[in-house]
C-alpha cells in the first residue's frame, strides 16, 4: 500500500476510531508509525489553520519534543531544526507551554483573540518565533516536503500501518 494511501485510510484524525489513539497511555510512541503520522499531522493543521503561534498556544504543542523527533525519523531535518530553534526561543524569552494556555482563562470558547492580546509583553517572542517559523516548509522555498517524506516512511512501515488503523478501526 502507497503511502498516500495509508494517510487516507486514517482518515479524520479527529473523530473516532483515530481520536482515540492520542487517549492511550503509549501515546506518542515515536515507535509507532501511526503516532508518527498523526503527530506530523496535527502540527501541519495547526499550523495552516493559526500559524506557527497559535501551535504554541495549542494543546499540540505539548507534545513539541515528540514532534521534532517525528519530523526527523522521516527526514525532514530542516522542520526538525527549525522547531528546535523555535524552543530555544522559548526558552531564552522565559516563554512556556503552560505559561501560554494560561493566558486563555478567562476567555470564552469560541472568542477571537490575537497572540498580543492574550499575551501582553511578549511581543518580542512573538517577533522572534515568527521570524524563524518563515523557514517553516509552509512559507521557505526550500522544497522540503514532510508529507512526501511521511507517505515513504509509511510506505516502509505499511504492514505495522495496517495493524494499527485495523486495531482502531
Amino acid at each position: 500500500m502507497t503511502g498516500e494511501e495509508l494517510l487516507k485510510r486514517i482518515g479524520n484524525p479527529y473523530e473516532e476510531p483515530i481520536l482515540t489513539v492520542r487517549k492511550h497511555p503509549s501515546w506518542p510512541n515515536l515507535g509507532n508509525p501511526l503516532h508518527v503520522a498523526l503527530l506530523l499531522i496535527d502540527f501541519d493543521t495547526e499550523l495552516n489553520m493559526n500559524g506557527i503561534l497559535g501551535f504554541l498556544e495549542n494543546s499540540t504543542r505539548a507534545y513539541l519534543d515528540q514532534t521534532v523527533d517525528a519530523f526527523r525519523i522521516v527526514g525532514a531535518g530542516q522542520t526538525a531544526t527549525t522547531l528546535n530553534q523555535i524552543r530555544d526561543a522559548m526558552q531564552r524569552h522565559s516563554v512556556s507551554y503552560l505559561q501560554l494556555r494560561s493566558d486563555f482563562q478567562g476567555t470564552s470558547e469560541f472568542q477571537i483573540t490575537s497572540f498580543s492580546q492574550l499575551h501582553p509583553g511578549r511581543e518580542d517572542f512573538a517577533d522572534a518565533v515568527s521570524e524563524l517559523a518563515d523557514s517553516l516548509y509552509l512559507y521557505d522555498k526550500s522544497g522540503e516536503s514532510p508529507f512526501l517524506l511521511l507517505e515513504a516512511y509509511l510506505e516502509k512501515h505499511s504492514d505495522e500501518m495496517l495493524v494499527q488503523l485495523s486495531t482502531v478501526a
